[in-house]
């Protein structure tokens, strides 16, 4: 399906680009999915509308339960295109979450009613902090008889307190839901049971996330955030337009470290649903997959032809977070050799003081070799009882049975010969 006149293709402020972060099992791709039916993105009778986790497509992922692979998906409200970034929540696919952040202009930070910050919480939210994203939080699964809400809002409140960057960073809207019914609230509400949608989280998608800022004139760029292969169209080349607009067949520059190559646009995709539609063009502040450029990685700027300029490629080198390494001791630095010992150099107005000499230990009866653990002592060999002559160590182990001699030959045998 071909889409050339729709209101947010020539205004990005119509545009918002969202992050869904949060420590794993706190709800993501369940929002997402009441995101995707709520806006009528399937039809009524679609097998989409009775399925859960929809996003999580990989057949590792349904077996684990979990969200492996940040995927992209958009919805439309009202005049509004949303583009929204479902990622992994687990700590071993981090770098997945740090990697398309730079597409993002907000997140929806959601965090468990019951558990309240994880640790993945804390990382992905000093993520975005530092990339400057708006958040917005989202305290799910309120319905919890083991719900605390206060506590986890005192919670985020030293969290955000612990990691903003900006005094900004502190103001920060809250809002309340069930992402498995679909529900959600501006305040807490008395009955989590009365009739609710998620049409808080929609305007607060609209209201207090900004629209991208790009610059809608100049020459094309874009940062290459992820990518994905068709057998069909081949490589997919995925990212945020930051500058100028993208054209069919448009002959662009890839920038690759510092080595510049030419290459052609072929096709320009943007997201639906769980579809690609393909476009004749795309503003800046759109998230696109583009193919034909075969030689495009992670990190590399495509650029205009007559005006390449490279993209800072923010968080795209960064390794997850992984277990601490190992704790490197160093030994104190050795006075210099001044030919005094180190008791004599003294900053003493009445001159050096020599040590007294140290008396003369008498050898204590301990073995020799290394020193003993923790827990474990020494015993001398004065401490020994004497053993008797001809004593021998038990074996530890059954000993083998004496081999037994062949029986005679019996009478008028013939003797073997040897």
């Amino acid at each position: 399906m071909l889409i050339s006149d729709h209101i947010f293709m020539k205004d990005a402020s119509k545009i918002r680009n969202i992050a869904i972060i949060a420590h794993v099992d706190h709800g993501k791709t369940t929002m997402v999915d009441g995101l995707l039916k709520q806006s009528r993105t399937f039809r009524d009778n679609q097998a989409e509308m009775s399925q859960e986790l929809i996003m999580d497509s990989g057949d590792q992922e349904h077996e684990r339960g979990i969200t492996i692979t940040a995927k992209q998906t958009s919805i439309f409200y009202g005049d509004y295109k949303i583009n929204i970034i479902d990622t992994p929540g687990h700590a071993d696919f981090s770098g997945e979450v740090e990697r398309t952040l730079n597409m993002a202009d907000g997140v929806l930070l959601i965090v468990d009613a019951q558990e309240g910050p994880m640790p993945q919480t804390k990382f992905v939210l000093a993520k975005a902090l530092e990339l400057g994203l708006k958040p917005v939080v989202i305290i799910n699964k309120i319905d919890k008889p083991a719900r605390r809400i206060a506590e986890v809002e005192d919670e985020l409140s030293d969290l955000f307190l612990e990691l903003a960057t900006d005094d900004s960073q502190l103001q920060y809207p809250i809002y309340y839901a069930i992402g498995r019914d679909g529900k959600s609230w501006k305040e807490i509400p008395a009955n989590t049971d009365e009739d609710a949608d998620l049409t808080p989280i929609f305007d607060a998608i609209i209201n207090d996330i900004p629209a991208p800022n790009v610059e809608a004139n100049g020459g094309l760029q874009l940062l290459v955030t992820a990518l994905q292969y068709d057998s069909f169209l081949g490589k997919y080349a995925i990212g945020r337009i930051s500058r100028g607009q993208a054209r069919r067949a448009q002959a662009v520059a890839l920038i690759k470290d510092e080595a510049i190559s030419s290459a052609r646009i072929d096709k320009i995709f943007t997201y639906r649903g769980l579809m690609r539609e393909e476009v004749d063009s795309a503003i800046a502040g759109d998230i696109v997959a583009l193919t034909g450029i075969t030689d495009a990685h992670i990190g590399d700027t495509i650029a205009d032809k007559d005006a390449p300029e490279a993209l800072p490629a923010r968080l795209l080198s960064a390794a997850p977070p992984g277990p601490p390494g190992p704790t490197v001791r160093h030994r104190p630095a050795t006075p210099p050799n001044t030919g005094t010992p180190p008791a004599i150099r003294a900053t003493d107005p009445a001159g050096p003081t020599v040590p007294p000499a140290k008396t003369p230990r008498t050898p204590s009866a301990t073995l020799p070799g290394p020193s003993p653990l923790p827990g474990q002592s020494v015993r001398s060999k004065e401490c020994r009882p004497a053993r008797a002559p001809g004593w021998q160590r038990p074996p530890t182990y059954p000993a083998p049975a004496p081999a037994r001699a062949p029986p005679p030959p019996a009478p008028g045998s013939p003797t073997p010969v040897l």
